[in-house]
């Protein structure tokens, strides 16, 4: 996952911030699904829901994160599915990069199986970007109800998420306005502080 504060008022570099998609070989629509692509993170899942996606063959899958030998494998599972075509690869995406790329997705997908807290999806909510994540805890406690949550091995339930938030991206307004207002609860100076409650109430207990 990302390390940027995602609670931070400038989220990213104003000096960064006139990246462009059309630089980086991605038109609109596009569902983008951000971070590294480990198996736990369930990309497959993304390019399965791609392939149901045929009636709209304009739809872009953008995969936004360090391109290692896990990305050979994402890659090697869109050509044998046939969606290669459709899908792009950014690699090590700059801080600009990344705002571009959130700020212009129909939605950003986050269909992990299993996750620590999960930043991309607060990033997205602080962009006010449409958000998918898979229906497990962590995200229920982080985004309470402010995503749209999808069984994770699901590709049917994803592919009907991606063809409404292109169609019907006004539906999500709704969940876009809770998501920012959710994300922003989220800060590293109340994180610090208790977790300095913490460590000291451990240090010296109360006799």
């Amino acid at each position: 996952d990302w390390s940027s504060d995602v609670c931070s008022s400038d989220l990213f570099p104003s000096h960064d911030r006139l990246a462009s998609i059309e630089g980086m070989g991605v038109n609109r629509p596009y569902v983008l699904a951000l971070g590294n692509m480990y198996p736990h993170k369930n990309q497959g899942v993304l390019l399965e829901a791609l392939k149901e996606c045929e009636d709209m063959p304009q739809l872009q899958l953008v995969f936004a994160g360090r391109y290692d030998a896990f990305g050979e494998k994402v890659k090697k599972t869109a050509e044998r599915l046939g969606v290669s075509e459709r899908v792009r690869f950014i690699h090590a995406p700059t801080d600009g990069e990344i705002h571009a790329l959130i700020t212009h997705a129909s939605l950003l997908a986050h269909p992990a199986r299993i996750e620590g807290f999960g930043i991309p999806p607060l990033e997205a909510a602080l962009l006010k970007a449409p958000i998918a994540v898979s229906d497990i805890p962590i995200f229920h406690e982080t985004l309470k109800e402010s995503a749209q949550f999808v069984p994770a091995e699901d590709p049917s339930a994803w592919a009907a998420v991606m063809k409404h938030a292109v169609e019907a991206p006004e539906a999500w307004n709704t969940l876009i306005v809770s998501a920012a207002r959710q994300a922003k609860r989220y800060n590293w100076e109340e994180c610090a502080k208790e977790m300095k409650e913490v460590y000291l109430a451990h240090a010296f207990p109360r006799l």
